[in-house]
């Protein structure tokens, strides 16, 4: 990490190494010695690393606590200058010593901030750290010997990202935003939260779009509240979004959001991606025995239960051919199913009944969507005769 000298020692200028070190946002230093030190910070940040630094974390759509965190980091180690100098073998924005990667690569403001954002996002993303601040990711990510100092900087911070977000966001037009959460409540249903807002009309509601697999969902405008998100930007409005809705999509399944752009230039963003696995909302069962044990006469026998209410007793359809038998609520005791499923309640049925129907037919069971998102399931099926 880079030692910042104290403020009676930060005069007016670098020294010859290291201004000859400061290097433009494209360059890449070929030989440096390891071991220069930098002497003094530069006074101000380098616009151009600050925009490349937001622009690498906007297209990667990452939290507004993940930016923050990079730029205050990049402030404290560097005063957001591509230095070829620093504490034995640090360099670049962010000061990464040599386990980071290549000379090259730390030189490069594109790749070190994708390498710092790659180590800051899994932060973010672990619920072990979801109360930390900005600061405290900083230092999770950099590790240094002053774990304090990130979070002093962090109006220094919030400034150069606005003036960032501005020069960048001005360069498309497009939205800028986040995914932050994506789970499924229950089965076959998703939540997605996040943020997103349109450069070219900052202070209005964004539109979200979501899709889950190929499946699309219209969230409308955003119309909640995102203090953070303002501050970071330095704008206004509402531009939250949470959402709640029911899918059909079942499975391992990626979901995607995306900004969309109503006002011009720029196009239509996607703002990020998370895959989440969603359970069937359809009742689940089986058809465990079907007979005929006198004439005209069929028993069946099973379990079901519907997983958006699995304590309730679910109801049981029967087809003999073409002709249905409603046998209503399953409400035997299966302590099988109750164990393997982990739920609780009734979930067995056994039924005799009539039937007009004679000969080799087929029988087969449904369990009934009381509950929820979902639709009717065949639970089994077996052919008897029936005399």
């Amino acid at each position: 990490m880079y030692t910042r000298l104290s403020p009676t020692r930060r005069t007016r200028t670098l020294t010859a190494v290291a201004i000859g070190a400061v290097m433009a946002t494209t360059m890449v230093v070929q030989s440096h010695s390891a071991s220069a030190a930098c002497g003094v910070l530069p006074p101000r940040e380098d616009p151009a690393v600050t925009r490349t630094v937001y622009s690498v974390g906007r297209d990667r759509g990452v939290s507004a606590r993940v930016m923050l965190a990079a730029f205050e980091t990049g402030w404290v180690e560097s005063h957001m200058n591509n230095l070829g100098c620093g504490d034995r073998d640090s360099l670049g924005v962010f000061q990464q010593r040599s386990s980071w990667g290549t000379v090259s690569a730390r030189m490069t403001p594109t790749t070190s901030a994708g390498l710092f954002f790659d180590r800051a996002v899994n932060v973010d993303r672990d619920p072990k750290f979801k109360n930390f601040t900005a600061g405290q990711l900083a230092q999770k990510v950099q590790v240094s010997k002053f774990p304090g100092r990130y979070d002093t900087e962090r109006a220094k911070a919030e400034q150069m990202m606005a003036d960032a977000a501005r020069a960048a966001d001005a360069a498309t037009g497009s939205p800028r935003g986040a995914l932050d959460l994506v789970s499924s409540p229950s089965p076959g249903v998703v939540r997605v939260g996040g943020w997103t807002f349109d450069p070219s009309n900052p202070s209005a509601s964004n539109h979200v779009h979501v899709y889950v697999g190929n499946e699309g969902h219209n969230l409308g405008a955003t119309g909640g509240s995102r203090a953070d998100v303002n501050k970071a930007y330095a704008i206004t409005g509402t531009h939250g979004y949470d959402a709640t809705f029911t899918t059909n999509a079942t499975g391992s399944v990626s979901v995607c959001a995306y900004g969309i752009n109503n006002y011009a230039p720029g196009t239509n963003t996607q703002i990020g991606c998370k895959t989440i696995t969603v359970k069937s909302p359809n009742p689940t069962g089986a058809l465990d025995s079907a007979t005929s044990p006198s004439p005209g006469v069929v028993r069946v026998g099973g379990w079901t239960f519907d997983p958006s209410n699995p304590s309730a007793s679910n109801h049981v359809h029967v087809y003999v051919g073409n002709e249905g038998h409603n046998l209503g609520a399953a409400t035997n005791t299966r302590s099988d199913v109750n164990t393997t499923y982990a739920i609780s309640g009734k979930h067995g049925y056994d039924a005799t009944f009539t039937t007009k129907v004679k000969g080799s037919v087929r029988v087969c069971a449904y369990g009934i969507n009381n509950y929820g998102p979902g639709t009717n399931a065949q639970i089994g099926c077996k052919t008897i005769t029936v005399r």
